[in-house]
Parts: C-alpha cells; sequence; structure tokens
C-alpha cells in the first residue's frame, strides 16, 4: 500500500489538480525492466513503491521507501531532439528512469535538502541561465575575469532558492550559490573567481558521489 503517497496527498504540499489514471507498482516490478547497461544501482529502491498520476499538468510518479517513511514526486518528460552530448551518462539515465524530481516528502519530522527539478534535462540545465548576469557583475565588482569554462557547466539539480549543483566535462561537481552562507566547512571556493558563487564539497567530488548524497538523505 502507498501510504507515504496518501499521506503526502492530504498534506499542505500536495499541488497535483484532476488525477485521471493510478496505478501503483513495487519497485521490484519497475526497476526489473532495467537494462544490464546501467551505469547506476538501484538496490535502495527494490523494495520502493512507486504511484503513476496522470494529472492536468502532466504525468508524475510518487517513489516512496516504506522503510525510511520518506518519498519524492517526479515530474516525467521526453528528451525530444536535445543534443545529450554534455549530459552525464548517470544524470540522462536517471532523467529516464524517474523524470524530474520536483518535491520531496517525509512522514517524520525528518529534514530532507530543500532541491527542486531534480535531475531535469532541457536546454535550461546548459550554464547558469538566470544567475549568469550574477556571476558576471560579482566578477565585475572584484575585478575578476569571467571564466568561460564555468559559463558552459550542465546543472543537475537546483535548489528552492536558485542555486545550482552542475558538473563539467571531466564529471567534477561544482555549486553555484548566490546567496552563500560562510564558514560552511565542507565548501571549498573554486580558485580565481568571486565569493558566493562557484564552491566545490567534500564528499561530492563527482557526479555519482552527488548522485549517492542526494538518494543517502531519504534512508
Amino acid at each position: 500500500m502507498n501510504n507515504i503517497f496518501l499521506s503526502y496527498q492530504n498534506s499542505p504540499r500536495y499541488f497535483l489538480e484532476g488525477i485521471k489514471e493510478t496505478e501503483v507498482i513495487s519497485g521490484n516490478d519497475y526497476f526489473r525492466q532495467l537494462p544490464s547497461t546501467t551505469v547506476y544501482d538501484y538496490t535502495l529502491f527494490k523494495d520502493s513503491i512507486i504511484t503513476k498520476l496522470s494529472s492536468e499538468q502532466g504525468d508524475f510518479r510518487f517513489f516512496e521507501l516504506p522503510m525510511h517513511g520518506t518519498g519524492f514526486l517526479t515530474k516525467v518528460g521526453c528528451i525530444n531532439q536535445l543534443d545529450t552530448t554534455n549530459i552525464h551518462p548517470l544524470h540522462l539515465e536517471l532523467y529516464q528512469w524517474f523524470g524530474s524530481v520536483i518535491d520531496s516528502y517525509a512522514t517524520s519530522s525528518k529534514e530532507l535538502l530543500p532541491y527542486n527539478n531534480v535531475f531535469l534535462i532541457s536546454k535550461a540545465v546548459f550554464g547558469l541561465g538566470a544567475l549568469e548576469e550574477d556571476y558576471i557583475n560579482k566578477c565585475q565588482d572584484s575585478h575578476t575575469n569571467p571564466n568561460s569554462k564555468l559559463l558552459a557547466l550542465t546543472t543537475i539539480a537546483t535548489e528552492s532558492n536558485g542555486n545550482l549543483i552542475q558538473y563539467d566535462k571531466g564529471n567534477k561537481v561544482y555549486f553555484y550559490l548566490a546567496d552563500h552562507i560562510a564558514n560552511q566547512a565542507r565548501l571549498a571556493k573554486v580558485q580565481d573567481v568571486p565569493d558566493d558563487t562557484f564552491y566545490t564539497a567534500s564528499g561530492a567530488s563527482s557526479v555519482n558521489d552527488w548522485v549517492d548524497s542526494y538518494f543517502g538523505q531519504f534512508l
């Protein structure tokens, strides 16, 4: 039974309207379809429950981990003739199997990270987007030259406050923290960039590391 989804559905966080179809399947059945060429270990989700939804806002899935009282809502999408050259294989695979994670939920007081649009793939994931002006202005104020390589990163997740988690072609992860709060021990500012722009984090140096830490919060 999808009790976590039903709790989510009755919570103030729930926003879907006009649900047309609902199918509940086990994680074992859902992930049995995985090809042998997958690049991620989905063992974490073997006992999960997936609720499939069709609503006025599109198609969604809610993945829940019953043993941990947590779950997340994803928006299902397709990659329409989009150049995925600079998309990391794991990013691409997670989008194909989960969709874009747009909300998370816990039945307990467990605090989940404020991420939205996790694993999204669209034209908007390339570069800094709306935050490019913020970076350029901070470079001008600090008399620093903008780094063209940092302007060409790919976004794997967006925080609810607009901050970005990105990666480069070498699989290195960066955090663009426009409203960075100082003295976070695990963060290190990238060399030759202004404050409150690009940082790296210990324990999340690669895309795989970051994905593991992201899913780890639900345990």
